[in-house]
């Protein structure tokens, strides 16, 4: 037997050697992750259990039995007592079983055996082969290296290496032969068997924290180059994600794979791969289950061991009871978190490492993007579906309309016209797309060009009316493209012949019923002149009150005929040709109503820059304008109000300020006061009468002299209208507009 010394001497210093390589890569290669660290401290036990080895047989070559031989049965002891502890702890971290407080739990039995180690290493009496060693040996031989293998075979889906599965028991069954005969051979050949162990268990190790991880970097590229292209090559959102998830799957080694997006206020399972098919299109909400959690704080959860490492709530209900291993990454496109992938394996599976999670990253990043581009090519889709639809419809409309429609582009070249427009202009289809001004005669095109333009600006059209083949046409002109940059103009002609001819035949009617009715209405004042004067004498209240009430009704019947007619005659159009002096106008007007502003308890002011400017129009019209406002203003009044009149020089043109003090208009009807025969019923103005023609005729007159007329007014504050017409000449002392 002891022609075998030297042959286990070689073989434990190879393997003493080869450990101490280990340890040198471990150590530079990565010391932060437990399992290294783990391995690191069983490969210092082992070499301490080598190294009382080596001193042991060399001592018992020598034949001598010195103060060597007990510090080499201390090292044999304290590497072989720590080395079971060790590796148990080092499978249990592998199968990430750890219970809790595992490293309290591994240091607390380590001290025990080191400290009992090197009480019996300093006690001359006690040898390896003593009962009293062999208990303490097989306590912790039986107690570790039982759990050990159990643990190994359990989790053997987790383990996932032959070698290292080998490697582990070769060492024990070293250990069991010390144990079992401690005689100098045997254990010669137990530490022999141990070391080739732990070579096995560290080449093990080795390839899977280094070379392994070294390898897959390669190949998980290649994976994610053939993951771009499914997704690039696919639009169909739902088969991208289903690729998507079998991918992540067999790149992780993982039982199961899913993806939940975001729907509004809640998370929906919306592909999956190898769950069952009850937890298809579930929902929960942000915050809840691991998906949630994700989602929420825009943070990738990596589980070691769910049952053990979560403590929120379940998106499945067999969560606990089946899922081991655990990674969820955020799926984020352009800052935002659209949903979560998930990837679950087996309490028996894959044991997944850290490094996956940025794996995992990678591959959301090219989902979150396959999902928003398909998301983008489904609404592409139907917005040109819609659009086709909408175009086809239009151009059905379009030509089926007896309306001829003409489009243009910013060069006014026709770029459309329908079969009435072609039909009307005789247009065939070499002119179809010629210039406007060259295909249409000169009256069917706006006049002024930059009032068009205005117009369509600042309302969003313009209108001009035409008469072609002796049928009248409302043109109305629209932009083409959004106001910021207008691509050309379409132009809809409405054939308004009859309601041209209705609106003169009913104008004709209203002049001729007005003067019609003028006549007896003088009759009846003439009568009530003489009337008034025959009951004079008489003491009589209420025939009195009788004759004043007719004199009323006459007196509104002559302002309602006399507004029809005014209105009628602005319309019919105003010759500018008078040279109009304000001073003057509003002179008469307040004299008009000096006494009926009296009779109401208003005072009436006049604020007149004595420079005023000139205007040209129609002076006659414009003071009964002016009056009517004044009018109003007294009639809206309360007794002891003020009415305003103002009168400035600005720019280019003159500004008539009229405000009082009196009810006011409500918001709801300020846009309607303008309109024929319109009357607001807001409260406090109940007793007033009118015919709603004021307003409307004031707004003909102003406009019929180039100016435009605008209001203000608040509820119980007041009233001011603004009335702007051109000047003359520009006034030396003009405001800004």
């Amino acid at each position: 037997m002891f022609a075998d010394f030297p042959i286990a001497l070689l073989i434990n210093g190879f393997a003493l050697a080869l450990s101490t390589a280990f340890l040198l890569i471990t150590l530079w290669y990565d010391l932060h992750r437990i399992v290294n660290q783990v391995f690191v401290l069983f490969l210092i036990a082992v070499q301490l259990w080598n190294v009382g080895f080596l001193i042991n047989e060399l001592t018992f070559i020598s034949l001598e039995t010195n103060e060597l031989f007990f510090l080499g049965d201390a090292l044999w002891l304290i590497g072989f007592t720590s080395a079971s502890v060790l590796l148990y702890a080092l499978i249990t971290v592998i199968a990430s079983v750890q219970p809790r407080r595992f490293l309290a739990f591994i240091l607390l039995y380590m001290t025990l055996g080191i400290g009992y180690s090197i009480l019996l290493a300093n006690d001359p009496t006690i040898r390896l082969d003593s009962a009293q060693a062999r208990v303490f040996v097989g306590i912790f031989f039986i107690g570790f290296d039982v759990l050990t293998l159990f643990v190994l075979w359990h989790y053997r889906r987790k383990v996932n290496s032959v070698t290292l599965m080998l490697g582990t028991i070769l060492f024990i069954a070293g250990q069991a032969m010390t144990f079992l005969n401690p005689e100098l051979g045997i254990v010669t050949l137990a530490t022999t068997i141990s070391a080739l162990g732990t070579v096995c268990i560290s080449i093990a190790l080795v390839r899977r924290e280094i070379i392994r991880p070294l390898l897959d970097r390669g190949s998980q590229l290649e994976v994610m180059h053939d993951v771009s292209l499914a997704i690039t090559s696919q639009f169909n959102t739902d088969t991208v994600l289903n690729d998507i998830t079998a991918q992540a799957a067999t790149w992780l080694n993982a039982d199961a794979a899913c993806i939940f997006l975001d729907e509004g206020s809640q998370l929906k399972l919306v592909a999956t791969h190898k769950l069952p098919a009850t937890v298809e299109n579930i929902r929960i909400p942000f915050g809840h289950g691991v998906a949630g959690t994700v989602v929420q704080n825009n943070q990738s959860v990596y589980l070691e061991n769910y049952d053990r490492d979560w403590a929120g709530e379940d998106e499945f209900p067999f969560a606990r009871s089946t899922f081991g291993s655990l990674i969820c990454v955020p799926l984020i496109y352009n800052v935002n978190v659209i949903g979560a992938l998930l990837v679950i394996s087996g309490k028996q599976g894959t044991l997944f490492e850290r490094e996956d999670v940025h794996l995992l990253e990678l591959l959301a990043t090219q989902t979150a993007v396959a999902i928003s581009h398909g998301r983008l090519f489904t609404d592409q889709q139907n917005l040109t579906t819609k659009l086709k639809s909408t175009n086809e419809q239009l151009q059905k409309v379009l030509i089926s309309t007896e309306n001829p429609v003409l489009a243009v582009d910013r060069r006014l070249n026709l770029i459309f016209t329908n079969p009435a427009a072609e039909t009307l202009f005789g247009l065939d289809t070499i002119h179809s797309r010629a210039n406007l001004q060259q295909a249409l005669p000169a009256h069917a095109v706006p006049k002024n060009y930059k009032e068009a333009l205005r117009s369509i600006k600042r309302k969003g059209s313009y209108s001009y009316e035409i008469e072609l083949n002796n049928v009248s046409y409302m043109c109305q002109v629209a932009s083409l493209g959004n106001r910021s940059r207008v691509d050309g103009f379409v132009a809809v002609m409405n054939d308004v012949s009859e309601l041209v001819e209705l609106d003169r035949i009913k104008s004709e009617m209203v002049r001729m019923t007005s003067h019609d009715l003028k006549n007896p209405l003088q009759a009846a004042f003439a009568n009530l002149e003489l009337l008034n004067e025959d009951i004079e004498t008489i003491d009589d209240e209420e025939i009195h009150l009788s004759v004043g009430n007719i004199e009323t009704q006459l007196n509104k019947m002559f302002r309602i005929i006399s507004g029809i007619l005014d209105l009628e005659r602005v319309n019919a159009g105003v010759t500018l040709s008078e040279t109009c002096n304000l001073n003057v106008i509003i002179a008469d007007a307040v004299e008009e109503l000096d006494d009926y502003a009296r009779e109401n308890g208003i005072v009436l002011r006049t604020d007149i820059d004595p420079q005023i400017a000139d205007f040209m129009g129609d002076s006659m019209q414009f003071r009964r304008a002016v009056i009517n406002i004044i009018e109003n203003a007294i009639k809206f009044n309360s007794p002891g109000g003020e009415v305003l009149i103002r009168a400035q020089n600005r720019s280019h043109d003159i500004l008539i300020s009229i405000s009082d003090d009196g009810i006011g208009i409500p918001q709801a009807v300020q846009s309607k006061i303008f309109e024929r025969f319109f009357r607001g019923h807001q409260p406090g103005a109940e007793h007033i009468s009118g015919s709603g023609l004021g307003l409307s005729l004031v707004k003909a007159v102003v406009e019929s002299h180039n100016g435009k007329i605008w209001m203000r007014s608040q509820p119980n504050i007041g009233t001011t209208f603004n009335i702007a017409v051109p000047a003359i000449r520009r006034p030396v002392n003009a405001i800004p507009n």
